[in-house]
Formats: structure tokens, sequence, C-alpha cells
């Protein structure tokens, strides 16, 4: 059955849209999406993040446990959120108290995500944390700049800590420019370290294994961590055409 939704700031219905892969921009949160969506059945252009289609009024969060957040529709200038470091455009979760402000779809970041990597090569337990705790994966780097912020999801070894600012703005570059090659770089760096050891083959389902969580980062950042999206994440950083 079709689920429908009212938009009080739209004049038609949407409808939400499971199976869908392409990139769009959200009308609300002004974010990059990727995957599922409500969008407008009058095929008029109007889309939205479904943590943007019906958000809650108040949100806690357990990285704030004395903060309430309040849902607006705009925030004031020159904020960033406190997940992912980005600028804040449009629809934010915003602590009065403390002055804290999420993206709607960061704010849902899942807190514990066991990833598992395709024909049974192996998995890994992502758990997100709201301080960086050891250098990122991606940038090198365990803090960005003065400016902004950003949580990280470790494995539950302790080796592997992704950004999400930085898994985010890979995701956001490689989907703009249609190719995939940076997560194949990353990728590598466990390739190379297999070639070097008697058991390679441990490498390479490890190098599996990280593809799988950061499509997972990646998908989770565009708000649709789906097996879907997580699987066309993988796929397309896999391929170098």
């Amino acid at each position: 059955m079709a689920r429908l939704l009212r938009d009080r700031h739209h004049h038609h219905d949407l409808l939400l849209l499971a199976d869908e892969i392409e990139p769009f921009w959200c009308y609300r949160c002004c974010e990059m999406g990727l995957g599922a969506r409500y969008a407008c059945v009058e095929r008029c252009g109007h889309v939205l993040h479904k943590d943007c289609a019906n958000p809650g009024e108040i949100l806690t969060h357990p990285f704030f446990p004395d903060c309430t957040f309040h849902f607006l529709e705009a925030s004031k200038p020159n904020r960033r959120c406190d997940a992912c470091g980005g600028d804040v455009n449009g629809y934010v979760y915003h602590c009065f108290k403390q002055g804290w402000d999420l993206h709607p779809c960061c704010a849902n970041l899942k807190h514990r995500k066991l990833v598992e990597a395709e024909e049974g090569d192996g998995s890994m337990l992502l758990t997100l944390h709201r301080r960086e705790r050891s250098e990122c994966f991606v940038c090198g780097k365990k803090t960005l700049n003065r400016k902004a912020s950003s949580w990280t999801y470790v494995s539950e070894c302790g080796k592997y800590h992704f950004h999400v600012a930085c898994m985010k703005k890979e995701a956001i570059e490689a989907v703009e420019e249609g190719r995939g090659q940076e997560i194949e770089k990353l990728a590598n760096k466990l390739s190379v370290a297999g070639k070097r050891s008697r058991k390679a083959s441990k490498f390479e389902n490890m190098a599996k294994i990280v593809k799988t969580a950061i499509g997972f980062v990646m998908a989770a950042v565009f708000g649709d961590p789906s097996t879907l999206l997580i699987s066309v994440m993988t796929t397309l950083f896999s391929n170098n055409g």
C-alpha cells in the first residue's frame, strides 16, 4: 500500500519511494539525499528526506542527556551541525539550553550497527561516539578544524575510526563527480598490507568488510541506512570505471 504524507508547506501529497537510489536535494534541510525519500505525487520535483518529511517537535539524544532538542524550520545564520560539522541551512533540531544543533538525518544516526560483507566474508560492529578517539581512517586526523566537530563510528576492535564529517564529504563528492576511486584508495591500504602477509586472504576479507562499513556510514549520512543503499554505495566505490 502506498504511503502518502501531507506536507503543510506543499500543495500536493508526498509519496514514499523506498527503492529509489538516485541522488536528490532535500527541500527542507537543504542537504543532499540518496535512497528512500518522500516525493511529490505530481512529480513537481519537491523531495524530502524521510527524517525531514515528518519530524518530531521534540527530540532527546543520548549524547546530550541534559538537553531537549526542539525542531526548527530555520536556524540563526552561521550555525553548524554538531554531529557532522556541516552548515545548517534549513530544518534543524536545536537545544536552546546549550546551543547544540543537529541536522535531522544526523540526529537519527544509528548508534550501533553490525555491517556484514557479502558472501559471508565477515562482519564489523560499529558504534557511534560523540568524541573523536583516534585517527580517522579517511583523513588520517583525530580532530577536524577548530570550527567544526564530528561524531565518529568506531569498530568494536578499535582499529577503524570513521568521522561522520569525512564520510559525508567523500560520499557527496563521489556522487557529484560520478566516480568511486576514493573509497578504493582507502581499501587499498588493507590490500597492500595483505600482500605483505602470509595471511593475505584475511586482509582481503577485512578490506571487503571495511568497504561495507564505509558504505553503511555514507548511506546513513544520506538518511537511508537500508541494506539496499549500503549495497549500492559499497558497489559504487568498488568500481573504478
